[in-house]
């Protein structure tokens, strides 16, 4: 009967919510907010001449950048029509300008769409209807494939809808007005479509490391669960958009927004094919093929399916043929199927290093609190699965007010959106004007119990309540080498950081320093230690903590 129980508990963890422990998120603070703009600086009247000026008005993110790590920073940028791809050494989380001009390379062009690409002839253009007027990779992962070798494989949105340009209009391929009248410029839902594609490119010295055009098209990798137009030929969604990635167990993730129905023309209401954050996975070793990613859902019994992402027959030249063939049943892993209460727009993930388990930031309307925009983290254990919103980090009116528009994770060094620290890592966002801005609020974890701890030895003196020290928080831990001390002052004080080992004799004396109000930080270097745990002490200000760090 116990066995029997314990089974029970565990099909049930899995079926409705997350089990687990899990950091609470209540616990995390918003350290810091700031702004990093990316520029290509002109010298004089050399942009009238050379062309500069063409290539500073490419340093624009509608998105944050998203980033593939290596000798130096490849960043992806997005103009709101096509992506480049820039790299430099600098990092965003030090620094708050990156000249790529005189530090860095680029842009290069990685994907344009298809208008763009044929001339801007827009009437003739009949090809290319997933990438026909937008075509971005909104991002990217590295890997070895067992054929081609290192690749770089973007995942991309793309839109096929009307574009009014003073008479110059280019009308959509999916669903065109019989009238052929086009409103006014800018995202006309009624003429709207939107896709998730791949393209890839080798990553070698041939294309200068990844830093090419992405000239391997796949074209779409998921389908609407709903299927694009009704049978009788109205509207049933307005796509998928929004991708973001992760490599798993040997396979890429790929997580995106199902518009599901549109409201005005399709009342229907269809299990498995709700709005919502859906995801589709492919084997790495198969991840260029775009029929080998496959749709993740469950039923209200808890029974689990990865089917194919794409309707059988489909290939990218005959689109227009399946545009009233319903993709895949598919999950919304936020849990808001069949509830109108939220509208999500774009979900990112990242591994938690050193643990097994993840850490999401999703972007969502909050319908019964005013229609505001609100910025969420959730906790999984196997990418499926999520905890409920248990913080907002980020609350606004609207989508114009806001500086955390779709966003993503990066590490506290800089070097990945894809694997962060539980208690050190930061959010980046944009906001509602296209900018060569992306801005970014730095996330620490308040000390507890099971990360930090308060020890005593003889002679020391208790924090209490006026203590002017508080937020002390130590990453990365575990680590080596240099470890960065976050940590907040009620009012100036001379401080000293030394480390001790588990007796309390003392190994290292640091040198006082006087700081002021406010967040701070102490960088120790602890590579001359053998691995083992030690104790950070800290004094300022006649009170003393301590903090358990474990060298690697």
């Amino acid at each position: 009967m116990k066995k029997r129980l314990i089974v029970s508990v565990l099909v049930l963890c899995a079926f409705i919510r997350v089990c687990g422990q899990f950091p609470d998120l209540s616990g995390y603070t918003i350290l810091s907010e700031g702004a990093v703009s990316f520029n290509y600086q002109c010298d004089g009247l050399e942009g009238f001449t050379n062309g500069c000026n063409f290539e500073a008005q490419k340093m624009k993110m509608e998105v944050p950048p998203w980033m593939i790590p290596g000798g130096w920073h490849s960043y992806f940028m997005v103009d709101g029509q096509n992506s480049y791809v820039v790299s430099s050494p600098a990092d965003l989380v030090h620094n708050s300008f990156i000249d790529i001009r005189h530090d860095g390379t680029g842009p290069r062009d990685v994907s344009t769409h298809a208008i763009a690409r044929y001339g801007n002839n827009c009437p003739g253009v009949q090809v290319d209807n997933w990438s026909r007027v937008y075509y971005a990779i909104y991002s990217a992962e590295y890997f070895v494939h067992p054929e081609v070798g290192a690749v770089s494989l973007g995942f991309l949105h793309g839109e096929n809808k009307d574009v009014c340009h003073d008479g110059n209009d280019c009308h959509n391929t999916i669903n065109q007005d019989p009238a052929n009248v086009c409103p006014f410029s800018g995202d006309y839902w009624p003429r709207y479509n939107s896709f998730v594609c791949a393209a890839w490119q080798p990553n070698n010295q041939a294309t200068n490391w990844g830093q090419e055009y992405f000239s391997n098209d796949m074209g779409p990798v998921t389908w609407p669960s709903t299927g694009y137009l009704l049978p009788d030929g109205g509207k049933a969604t307005t796509g998928v958009n929004h991708p973001t990635s992760i490599q798993y167990n040997g396979d890429v993730y790929v997580f995106y927004h199902d518009a599901g129905a549109y409201a005005e023309f399709n009342p229907y209401d269809e299990e498995g094919r709700h709005e919502g954050i859906k995801v589709v996975r492919a084997p790495l070793d198969s991840a260029l093929n775009p029929y080998a990613y496959r749709a993740y859902y469950q039923d209200k019994d808890g029974n689990e399916q990865w089917s194919p992402s794409l309707p059988a027959g489909f290939t990218r030249e005959r689109l227009l043929d399946f545009l009233s063939v319903k993709g895949p049943l598919s999950t919304d892993l936020m849990g808001d199927e069949g509830n109108n209460a939220y509208g999500d727009l774009r979900f990112a993930v990242a591994r938690v290093r050193n643990t097994n388990y993840f850490i999401g930031v999703e972007s969502y309307i909050d319908y019964k609190d005013g229609h505001k925009h609100k910025t969420a983290l959730r906790w999984s254990n196997d990418l499926l699965h999520w905890t409920d919103r248990v913080r907002i980090i980020d609350e606004v009116a609207d989508f114009k007010r806001s500086q955390m528009n779709y966003p993503i994770l990066l590490s506290a060094d800089g070097w990945s959106n894809s694997v962060v620290d539980s208690n050190d890592f930061y959010v980046l966002g944009t906001a509602a004007v296209l900018s060569n801005v992306v801005y970014k609020k730095h996330i620490l974890l308040r000390p507890q119990t099971s990360l930090v701890q308060t020890l005593s030895f003889p002679g020391s003196i208790s924090p209490g309540p006026g203590s002017p020290l508080s937020l002390m928080v130590v990453a990365p831990n575990p680590g080596h080498g240099l470890f960065r001390l976050n940590y907040t002052l009620a009012d100036y004080s001379i401080v000293r950081v030394n480390l001790l080992d588990m007796t309390g004799r003392r190994l290292q004396n640091g040198s006082p320093a006087q700081r002021g109000p406010g967040a701070n930080t102490e960088t120790v270097d602890l590579s001359g230690q053998t691995p083992g745990v030690y104790i950070m002490e800290v004094l300022a200000g006649g009170s003393r903590q301590v903090v358990k760090v474990l060298v690697e």
